[in-house]
């Protein structure tokens, strides 16, 4: 694989939205992947939404809506969540609150695969709203 296919990948969470951008390393502009072209939409929400009785998991926006229509169990606060709680009860059934934030993270970074696919990442950088040691070591 050339160099010029690689991508570094900047991951900007915070505790209501996901913002996902990238840039190939022989570019000097990154691009920010939206949900919505037409509207730019560039925030995903920050949100998990597990079907009942399943174990099928939906994130973003996608999650807001089910929640909406479907019987569930909707999360946001994945971030506050992570930082504050060791777990949470779904239907019985006990979660790592650490164990979420990293599923709504993984799942999402596949949402802009069609523009950075994730086998030619080179780097990945994370922000978030705060910088503390419990962040880091999350």
């Amino acid at each position: 694989m050339l160099n010029g296919d690689k991508m570094i990948i900047g991951y900007d969470l915070s505790y209501q939205y996901a913002q996902i951008s990238y840039c190939r390393l022989h570019e000097e502009t990154p691009k920010t992947y939206a949900l919505n072209t037409e509207t730019r939409q560039y925030n995903i929400p920050a949100c998990l939404f597990k079907r009942q009785k399943a174990n099928q998991w939906f994130l973003g926006k996608e999650a807001s809506s089910l929640s909406k229509q479907e019987e569930g169990t909707f999360l946001d606060n994945l971030l506050l969540n992570a930082l504050e709680k060791d777990e949470i009860l779904i239907e019985e059934e006990s979660f790592e609150t650490i164990a979420l934030l990293a599923l709504f993270i993984k799942r999402s970074l596949y949402l802009p695969e069609k523009e950075c696919r994730l086998d030619r990442v080179a780097g990945i950088m994370f922000t978030i709203p705060v910088l503390t040691d419990k962040v880091i070591s999350l």
